[in-house]
């Protein structure tokens, strides 16, 4: 035996050290995961304080990192198809309503554990209905998707997560209902999720209508 692992000892050896470096690799691998996924930028979107038009619209910071609001973008679904907007400026007010002008607007920087209130649903829709010059209801959209956009890692990378909530109005009541698709925020990343990002940015708001899809 021992004569065996003398022979042997060059090709041995340099099992030990291929398996080693392997259990090194696995180690910093599992590292680098951890490490990602603790410093990744998280946005959700959730209502708040009622189930009505008059429920609040939250956005918080769920990552370890500040981020930079930039954007709120809100799609309105009807049975005609789906319309897109800007609202991140409260356009609906005048502004010498507002002492300061920063007022008008929900860009700004989010920190950690951070919420920030864009308004009741009913004031957002609204804002998003005078952004799209339309006439239309509430009550005459089927769904709001929500589109929140900042900028995390010092600026040098896009955050982006949207949800959707069915707007519904009972036979009990006369006030539309605003029903979340699903409990938990869809985060919008990777290469094809950034790419989209930057069309969000960059589109022309003037045109107020971007798209409008076939129902």
């Amino acid at each position: 035996m021992f004569d065996w692992l003398t022979d042997n000892s060059a090709a041995l050896g340099l099992f030990v050290d291929l398996t080693l470096m392997l259990v090194w690799v696995t180690y910093l691998n599992l590292f680098l995961i951890g490490f990602y996924r603790q410093n990744r930028s998280a946005i959700h979107i959730s209502r708040a304080a009622a189930e009505n038009r008059r429920a609040r619209c939250l956005l918080t910071n769920m990552g370890q990192q500040n981020i930079f609001l930039l954007a709120i973008v809100v799609d309105l679904k009807d049975e005609n198809g789906t319309r897109r907007t800007i609202a991140t400026d409260r356009e609906e007010h005048r502004e010498d309503e507002y002492g300061d002008l920063l007022e008008r607007t929900f860009q700004g920087p989010l920190e950690p554990g951070q919420s920030r209130d864009i308004g009741s649903f009913e004031e957002l829709l609204n804002r998003a209905i005078l952004r799209l010059d339309t006439s239309c209801e509430i009550e005459q959209f089927d769904c709001v998707t929500v589109t929140a956009i900042a900028a995390s890692n010092q600026a040098k990378s896009f955050v982006a997560a949207h949800k959707s909530f069915t707007i519904s109005v009972p036979d009990s009541s006369q006030e539309s209902r605003f029903q979340p698709e699903s409990l938990l925020t869809t985060q919008i990343g990777g290469p094809f999720g950034d790419r989209r990002i930057r069309r969000l940015l960059t589109a022309d708001w003037s045109s107020q209508t971007v798209h409008k899809e076939a129902a």
